[in-house]
């Protein structure tokens, strides 16, 4: 989820990672070292793909988030807030398409999310919003930077099992069924014949998913 401006984790414990220029904010030093790891891993991922992320960020681990969001990226403090491990299992869903996966997976693959937001809001946006490209991007690379293992159990039980059209990709849909917006996002990227290519031309400002009046 991208969002504007939501203060947290003032009074909460900080430290800096030891492999990436990201400070981990948690009450919890466990969760913390979860942060740091999985901040560390999923750069390497993303920048894999031509996706990078910005650094110094700050992500912080909280239970103090709008209704049922997992997390969100701060564009104005350039601050990650990602739902507490208990706290994600206590809002998460039966039917979500990460049901599949183990909390601290699911825990690491929100950081990538939001992650791939912060890289994404540096890119120049030609209409009012780019939210449908953006959330393509965060969900794709939040499924594609899962373990293998992972990803296929979390895949091989998608809604869909077809090509994904170009046009299946909007803002309409993505605020209707945001779960269903996901499975094709990833869907859509993986059909591409060179998927990290079309990341870089979306990174670049040249692909974009977003019309001018979508409503």
């Amino acid at each position: 989820m991208l969002s504007l401006t939501i203060a947290n984790g003032a009074n909460a414990a900080s430290e800096v990672c030891p492999e990436i220029d990201v400070t981990a904010v948690a009450d919890d030093p466990a969760v913390r070292r979860m942060i740091c790891a999985a901040a560390s891993e999923k750069a390497k991922a993303l920048a894999a793909c031509n996706i990078r992320v910005p650094t110094p960020l700050r992500i912080t681990a909280t239970t103090d988030l709008p209704v049922d969001c997992a997390g969100l990226y701060d564009c104005q403090t350039k601050e990650i807030l990602v739902a507490t491990p208990d706290h994600l299992a206590s809002i998460a869903r039966p039917d979500r398409p990460l049901r599949f996966l183990s909390p601290d997976l699911e825990f690491a693959s929100v950081i990538a999310h939001e992650m791939t937001h912060a890289a994404y809001d540096r890119v120049p946006c030609p209409f009012e919003n780019c939210l449908a490209t953006t959330e393509y991007l965060a969900y794709a690379m939040q499924i594609q930077t899962l373990p293998p293992a992972a990803r296929a159990a979390v895949t091989s039980n998608f809604t869909y099992d077809r090509d994904i059209s170009r046009d299946e990709i909007n803002p309409v849909f993505l605020l209707m069924a945001p779960d269903k917006f996901s499975q094709k996002a990833w869907l859509h990227l993986s059909q591409r014949d060179a998927p990290c290519e079309f990341v870089d031309q979306i990174m670049r400002g040249n692909i974009h998913f977003d019309v001018e009046h979508p409503f």
